[in-house]
């Protein structure tokens, strides 16, 4: 019984020590007088507040005027895929299809032969 006391004891002092250290912190527990709200504080230095450095986001341009033309390779082979074709031919090579490589096997690829 006489250790649950000095639990409740040892409890009650902590919370008061903390408490005090708050109080002194805040200035106590009178409120404020009504002429001094707002008013300058005396003495002591001004508390400085800093400005918050974060990146601003550009928006993003948008493109004016007509789309840059497809190099004639890749309206070749981007015809290729979509019609799934085992090859194709440009400027005298012929290009063969293969599918799949080490690290990503659903890759679609064609090599010259």
């Amino acid at each position: 019984m006489v250790g649950l006391y000095l639990v409740v004891f040892f409890y009650v002092m902590l919370i008061y020590k903390m408490a005090r250290k708050t109080m002194k912190r805040v200035g106590g527990y009178e409120p404020a007088e009504e002429s001094m709200v707002g008013a300058p504080l005396e003495g002591g230095k001004k508390r400085k507040v800093g400005k918050k450095h974060g990146k601003k986001r550009q928006a993003t341009k948008k493109r004016k005027g007509k789309k840059k033309k497809m190099n004639e390779f890749f309206k070749l082979l981007i015809d290729a895929k979509k019609k799934v074709l085992p090859f194709f031919k440009y400027k005298g090579s012929t290009y063969k299809r293969k599918v799949g490589t080490k690290t990503n096997k659903t890759m679609v690829l064609y090599k010259k032969v």
